[in-house]
């Protein structure tokens, strides 16, 4: 079944924010068209919303602590130094007031190359939203970096969302699913190959 618009959005943010991002396959730069990427990204910002942090056993927690005050520490500056090579600081990037090792949900935008978040993994409830001219800038993006244990494509047309998947140079694609243990399809019921 083909996800909608908001599915796939809450399925970004989710897969950012679950565990903290401290995932190595969590979502951690959102690459959009621009032709939609406004739509998207405003929903994006009410799905920051409905993000919770607060004690780690209650059900109704959405976002974990982080491991350490450490990494909250290292989390800062990471933030900080993106915004210095001019990414735009759109939501939280500040520790949250409260017993445990929280950092506020981020959201960091207009991320260019040459700013060190474009190609390093940060590990942490930050989302870093892209937005590209095409499927090809998409792609090239996705592929501009080293790690990349896992990607996910959504899309309405699973044609299309294929034809993006063998372009990406990664461990493993999900199509219109997280990367994740559990899928809703296993990859091999996809006619694809990666070299």
């Amino acid at each position: 079944m083909m996800p909608t618009i908001d599915e796939a959005i809450e399925s970004a943010v989710n897969g950012r924010m679950w565990n903290a991002g401290q995932v190595c396959t969590s979502s951690k730069r959102i690459i959009v068209k621009e032709s939609i990427g406004g739509f998207i990204f405003g929903k994006s910002q009410s799905e920051f919303d409905s993000i919770k942090a607060r004690d780690p056993m209650s059900p109704e927690t959405t976002l974990a602590p982080l491991s350490s005050e450490k990494v909250v520490e290292v989390l800062i500056k990471q933030v900080r130094q993106a915004v210095k090579e001019g990414a735009t600081l759109l939501l939280g990037g500040k520790r949250i007031d409260r017993k445990g090792a929280f950092m506020e949900p981020t959201l960091l935008t207009n991320i260019k190359l040459g700013n060190f978040t474009y190609i390093e993994e940060i590990f942490g409830p930050v989302f870093m939203f892209y937005r590209v001219k095409n499927e090809d800038e998409a792609v090239a993006l996705a592929n501009a970096n080293n790690f990349g244990l896992g990607r996910s494509v959504f899309s309405g047309d699973e044609k299309r969302a294929l034809n993006v998947a063998r372009q990406i140079e990664t461990g493993m694609v999900y199509i219109n699913h997280l990367t994740g243990i559990t899928v809703q399809k296993k990859l091999q019921d996809y006619p694809c190959s990666f070299s």
